[in-house]
């Protein structure tokens, strides 16, 4: 028995916007991800894969709530605003 591949966070992002992209994934009401979304999600996942692409996909607690910590810290603006 093989043991899986290995997917890391930049391949699982992008199988879960091609998804998104071609209305098999939709949002919580069951529509499909507008364009103005989708494009927010893209530049969202750019911020996120700088650091986390490379890694092999896995969600702990810990890390997620570090990660979110430093991506928020980087993205308030001088009026507190969040860019992400």
């Amino acid at each position: 028995m093989r043991a899986p591949l290995a997917v890391t966070v930049g391949e699982a992002a992008a199988e879960w916007l091609a998804a998104a992209e071609a209305g098999v994934v939709r949002t919580r009401s069951g529509e499909v991800y507008k364009p103005s979304a989708l494009r927010s999600y893209r530049e969202a996942l750019k911020k996120v894969l700088a650091e986390l692409g490379h890694r092999p996909f896995e969600v702990r607690e810990q890390l997620s709530d570090e990660v979110i910590d430093q991506l928020l810290a980087g993205a308030c603006t001088e009026e507190g605003k969040t860019t992400l």
